[in-house]
């Protein structure tokens, strides 16, 4: 009841069952290989990565739909592992995370409060990754939402799906390391704008010559009295 508390890393060969509490990994990370299974996990008894370590499952044959069996507090939020192809010293890391995604672009309304950072090596092939969430976790509205995959600089929700009965997002994972998030449909665009004016071709930026004499520009407002009379407004 009092959860277990890793000092090292740990690699689980066969099974591992869960009866009562978590496993919290700290540092420290936790490894299962191709042929461990895990059973009893659920709401207050899976692995936490409380820390930088990661749970890890070593694949040596594709996976559909593989529990890993993470959350974080009380609340279960495991991810399934899904591949295809070949494998070399293969393995797939994950850590959940219970917030929001840092990176999440700006003026998002929609989103879950919980992410997953997953590492992929030595797959030759297709990995995809569901994460599930809480009800709890949603703000805005669950029907908008999207999975989405982060490379470290861009976002994708190509091959993404969100299946809201279930509470899963799933993603491919095309690169080695990055994170999976639900958030809206959203277009991230760098605008550039040009204005039009007096420009400094030396300087490279517009010039404020205007402002003298200060005759050129009103110092006061001009059109709250006669003829125009305007009322100001908030």
């Amino acid at each position: 009841a009092a959860n277990v508390t890793l000092t090292g890393s740990l690699k689980i060969g066969s099974s591992l069952r869960f009866t009562n509490g978590k496993i919290m990994a700290g540092a420290n990370n936790i490894t299962l290989t191709e042929v461990a299974t895990v059973t009893g996990q659920g709401a207050g008894k899976f692995v936490e990565t409380n820390g930088t370590g990661v749970l890890v499952k070593t694949l040596t044959a594709d996976v559909a739909s593989l529990e890993l069996p993470l959350g974080a507090g009380t609340n279960y939020r495991p991810v399934f592992v899904s591949s295809t192809g070949t494998y070399s010293n293969a393995n797939v890391g994950v850590r959940v995370l219970a917030a929001a995604d840092p990176n999440m672009p700006p003026k998002i309304s929609d989103y879950v409060s919980t992410h997953w950072a997953v590492t992929k090596t030595g797959v030759t092939g297709t990995v995809s990754v569901a994460g599930q969430y809480l009800a709890s976790d949603v703000t805005g509205t669950e029907a908008n939402l999207r999975g989405y995959y982060f490379n470290g600089t861009d976002w994708t929700s190509a091959g993404a799906s969100h299946d809201a009965v279930t509470k899963r997002i799933s993603v491919p994972i095309t690169g080695a390391a990055g994170e999976i998030s639900a958030m809206d449909k959203f277009v991230l665009t760098n605008a550039k704008v040009f204005l039009q004016g007096a420009y400094n071709s030396t300087t490279g930026v517009m010039t404020d010559a205007l402002r003298t004499p200060t005759n050129l520009i009103p110092l006061t407002d001009p059109y709250r009295s006669a003829p125009y009379n305007f009322t100001q407004v908030a």
